[in-house]
């Protein structure tokens, strides 16, 4: 007897409507066995179209043992749930010269990202630079702080030195966010590393998560070639739970 196939059984779950599939399984666990004649038995309880019919029979024809062929059709049913979900949760990001239509820009998203947040935003950076594009995002932030009152944490490398931000400004990424923020009032708190940071990554809520090749520049937000991955689930709470125990041993720093 010729062996039942992945592609068996995808064909199995891709043509078969849901309803008609779940009566078959159960008709099959009822019957326990297959005789020769329970094929047609099956057409006609299960009312399968002539092209349904075809795919039905040529996998029953080549099932020796019931139960393992209902476990193997669950588990791969339960695969291709899990990665629709997958799918459904990641989307690539990117800034370039031409539009993607398989990828998301990376200022959008940051932007969506930042107006979705309810309680909380984490900010992972490693280079600053004041340009339009990136004072409409910082506005968004104190927008998401003042009206929401989102906390905002920033991480940036050596965030307490005075860096080039600007082709006249030298500031620290305190200095450089308080000349907007221009009130005490729903300030980010600002962190630096006491080694090398060069991750970039934006958490909101714990639940959705951008990594990004991008430093928050206007060239990286609209001109680089950068590439990054925006995740919604877990791993967004256990990026935040790492920085938080980061703070707590002290190898990231208030400033």
């Amino acid at each position: 007897m010729k062996k039942i196939t992945r592609i068996d059984l995808e064909n199995i779950l891709t043509h078969i409507p849901d309803k008609k599939l779940h009566s078959l399984k159960l008709l099959l666990e009822k019957k326990k066995i297959l005789k020769p004649n329970d094929i047609f038995t099956i057409k006609s309880k299960l009312k399968l179209t002539s092209e349904e019919f075809a795919y039905v029979k040529k996998i029953l024809e080549k099932v020796s043992d019931v139960e393992a062929f209902l476990m193997n059709l669950e588990l791969l049913k339960e695969l291709e749930r899990e990665q629709h979900k997958f799918s459904k949760n990641v989307r690539l990001v990117w800034s370039g010269p031409i539009f993607n239509e398989m990828a998301d820009n990376t200022a959008p998203v940051i932007h969506e990202m930042v107006n979705s947040a309810k309680k909380t935003i984490t900010i992972i950076g490693y280079w600053l630079w004041d340009e339009e594009n990136v004072e409409e995002i910082i506005e968004s932030l104190m927008s998401a702080a003042k009206k929401r009152n989102v906390k905002i944490r920033i991480i940036f490398n050596e965030a307490d030195k005075k860096k080039r931000v600007g082709k006249k400004k030298k500031l620290t990424i305190k200095e450089y966010f308080m000349q907007y923020w221009k009130n005490i009032i729903a300030f980010p708190r600002i962190y630096t590393y006491n080694g090398k940071i060069h991750a970039k990554a934006w958490v909101v809520d714990s639940n959705q998560i951008l990594i990004t090749s991008a430093n928050l520049t206007g060239r990286a937000l609209e001109r680089n070639l950068e590439l990054g991955i925006k995740y919604k689930g877990s791993i967004a709470k256990d990026v935040d739970e790492i920085i938080d125990r980061l703070i707590e041993q002290k190898y990231i720093i208030y400033v």
